[in-house]
């Protein structure tokens, strides 16, 4: 699945064998006993968000559009690239690249220190 602007817009396409797992919520109930816990306050997510990215593609147009995305694959292919030697690069190609994010596995922490993901995430808030 890939959403359109982060967690508050929620899923906008998903291949049919992942649908039992598309979210549910508590105004609408999912009838798949596979789906996830609500991943937005809304039900149907908050349509406002899509705006943003549209404005944010008008102005760049498209030849910004792609600028900005080759610059984002280059910082994430570079951040991965100086990590990679001290931390578990996820979802590399056969290449070793990274597409636009770049994913550390912070697993092995919980293991050597106790520390969970959401210790990393509030240190960086």
């Amino acid at each position: 699945p890939h959403g359109g602007g982060g967690p508050g817009v929620g899923p906008i396409c998903v291949a049919q064998h992942l649908a039992p797992f598309l979210p549910g919520h508590h105004v609408r109930p999912s009838e798949s006993p596979l789906a996830i816990d609500a991943t937005a306050a809304a039900p149907f997510g908050s349509a406002s968000v899509s705006l943003i990215s549209w404005a944010y593609i008008r102005m760049l147009g498209g030849n910004g559009l792609r600028e900005s995305s080759n610059i984002a694959l280059l910082n994430a292919n570079y951040m991965a690239s100086r990590l990679s030697g001290h931390y578990s690069v996820r979802y590399t190609n056969e290449n070793g690249r990274v597409a636009h994010e770049l994913l550390i596995d912070l697993g092995e922490f919980g293991k050597s220190a106790g520390l969970k993901v959401m210790d990393f995430a509030k240190r960086l808030q």
